[in-house]
């Protein structure tokens, strides 16, 4: 049996391979997000994760504890629905991904603080609103007098620091993914 060796043969292998290379890195992106997104378990607002164990996602309620929907009816985006992956293509036709909280700095700031824990400084400030109507005056013609009073009232609590334990998410996903895809493709190097 004779084999062709052409250059044309060559380049065809070699994109077909880096095609087949770049769509397992794709697919391994995106069951790496899947897996970091099934780890967080939706809880009421306020009840927090054991440390170690991965971050719970909260809904947004009101001051009932009802959950609030959106106009369309749907429920809010948690912290779990801004994890994402990206695709990118290098230059030399090889494949990049992007897996983690994304979308918006605060994700981003909530994702790095979660995975590794951490401190948190945040300037915090409180209003208070007087009532409309409340302590409103009228003078000897029955017409409203402008109150004394300002309408709102900032008060500043200055820079609360709040310590967080580490509760990863998306180191575990990685390595279940790994060992999923791993044992499909079969290891590196043929051991």
């Amino acid at each position: 049996m004779k084999v062709i060796t052409s250059r044309s043969n060559f380049d065809k292998v070699t994109k077909a391979f880096q095609r087949r290379v770049r769509v397992m890195i794709y697919k391994q992106a995106e069951k790496n997000r899947e897996l970091a997104r099934d780890s967080m378990k939706t809880a009421p607002k306020g009840e927090a994760s054991a440390p170690g164990t991965a971050p719970r996602s909260h809904l947004k309620t009101d001051k009932d504890g009802n959950i609030r929907k959106t106009k369309k009816g749907n429920n809010f985006k948690t912290f779990k629905g801004f994890i994402v992956y990206s695709k990118e293509k290098t230059p030399d036709q090889y494949a990049k991904a992007f897996i983690g909280p994304a979308s918006r700095k605060w994700a981003e700031e909530i994702g790095h603080t979660h995975e590794f824990g951490g401190t948190v400084k945040k300037h915090v400030k409180l209003t208070f609103r007087r009532k409309k109507g409340a302590g409103r005056k009228r003078n000897a013609k029955g017409k409203f007098v402008k109150s004394k009073r300002p309408a709102k009232t900032v008060v500043d609590l200055g820079i609360l620091t709040r310590k967080y334990p580490a509760r990863p998410f998306m180191q575990p996903a990685m390595i279940k993914a790994s060992a999923l895809f791993q044992h499909t493709v079969g290891k590196i190097g043929g051991q």
